[in-house]
């Protein structure tokens, strides 16, 4: 039996993982640094289902601590958490002969200059993972991940020249905190030092046209905007603006598009409350002195914002949706994959994001499992056959839609 250890078991990522996977007949070891939680997630997991589990208290921090725990034993290390630790965890898989996978770009934690991916640190494990005979798969989540993977269906089957890639991300949620008791006024949509870090820079997209010698367009974020009207997110036209996002260099790199740009859909109130904590400085993530004790500004923030936890249990109606947009002359396809907030968080303990990002990872570990890919570090677009991944993903509760010259079409 496959022996499988998840990273960040406990959030609200992991938490779908851990549902997910147990889908399948594996054992399973769920590890954070949050005991009592794990205990808690094991204990529920072992009534709902009929794997195998157990749980190792584990910080990913601390190499002496992933020395010791992450085993040869292993067949998959499912990295769920978030991206600051991913180096750490590849390294001591590669050094132990275990198949990794995670689903954001690496980036120091507190990095002062988040939005800044740059994979080519974990990319430059490749030699030493195909000498241990273990595939990693990078940036695996929903966007990245399941975009990529889509973006490469696209180009399989319809787009073989593609011009450009537009990458849509809805994430629109219905709250109501008298649900859970509180009177919050503003939430971020998930973790919230993540959250408000990844807005907090410049706006990224790539052009061939009007980038520099690598492509790279920069601009303040929440300067241009655009209406997308995609009835698996909405009846009416959403605003979107332009982001940066960790896909859009290797899509437009892997494709050799004319021009890759990420869209991510903001309600006014959400654009004004990141561009005034912006102005005053409670993004920062530099230490200043209050009464003698050091603090980074953005901890107030996330002392004074919903919790992951509250702002899903405050859920009352919504999905969340990533939808590719590929055009070439005279030719345009769509793929969508939508999840439902309410169904995530009933069977998965979950919101759709969490659970979005959990099936991107677990439909490419069950094709790892079933050793489809060779040795050796890839992101998502490098995967072959796009058409199991996202076979998975329909298996695992994702709704995939597929529009040919806006025509709908069967995968």
């Amino acid at each position: 039996m496959k022996k499988i250890l998840i990273f960040g078991a406990t959030g609200n990522v992991g938490k779908a993982v851990c549902h997910l996977i147990s889908k399948f007949d594996y054992k399973i070891v769920l590890s954070s640094r949050k005991e009592v939680e794990l205990k808690l997630l094991c204990s529920s997991l072992k009534e709902k289902y009929n794997n195998k589990y157990e749980y190792k208290v584990i910080d990913a921090s601390n190499i002496l601590d992933l020395e010791c725990n992450i085993l040869q034993e292993y067949d998959l290390v499912i990295n769920a958490g978030l991206p600051y630790f991913n180096i750490n965890i590849l390294e001591e898989c590669i050094k132990k002969n275990v198949n990794y996978i995670d689903s954001a770009c690496f980036e120091p934690e507190n990095n002062p200059n988040a939005g800044e991916f740059n994979n080519l640190i974990e990319k430059s494990k490749n030699s030493a993972a195909i000498k241990s005979n273990i595939t990693a798969i990078l940036q695996m989540g929903a966007s990245p991940g399941l975009t990529n993977v889509f973006t490469k269906y696209i180009n399989k089957y319809y787009i073989h020249n593609i011009k450009y890639i537009n990458i849509f991300d809805s994430s629109s949620m219905e709250k109501d905190f008298s649900k859970i008791g509180k009177k919050y006024k503003f939430s971020t949509n998930f973790n919230v030092i993540a959250n408000i870090l990844e807005f907090s820079g410049t706006s990224k997209y790539y052009d061939k046209k009007l980038g520099n010698k690598i492509g790279l367009v920069e601009e303040e974020v929440f300067t241009h905007s655009t209406l997308f009207n995609e009835k698996t997110i909405s009846n009416k036209p959403i605003i979107f603006y332009r982001v940066g996002h960790e896909e859009a260099i290797d899509l437009f790199n892997y494709f050799n598009a004319d021009r890759v740009t990420n869209w991510m859909d903001f309600t006014k109130e959400q654009v004004e409350f990141y561009k005034v904590i912006k102005k005053i400085g409670l993004n920062r993530t530099d230490n200043i002195t209050i009464n003698n004790q050091d603090i980074k500004p953005i901890q107030i923030l996330e002392k004074l914002l919903p919790t992951n936890v509250e702002v899903k249990n405050s859920i009352v109606s919504g999905n969340t949706t990533i939808t590719v947009l590929v055009n070439s002359v005279g030719q345009e396809v769509s793929l969508s994959g939508t999840v439902s907030h309410m169904e995530s968080i009933k069977n998965l303990d979950s919101h759709g994001i969490g659970a979005n990002t959990a099936i991107g990872l677990v439909s490419v570990s069950q094709c790892i499992l079933e050793n489809k890919y060779k040795s050796g570090v890839f992101t998502p677009e490098e995967l072959p056959n796009p058409e199991e991944i996202i076979k998975n993903a329909q298996y695992l509760g994702m709704e995939i839609k597929l529009k040919v010259d806006n025509k709908n079409e069967t995968i």
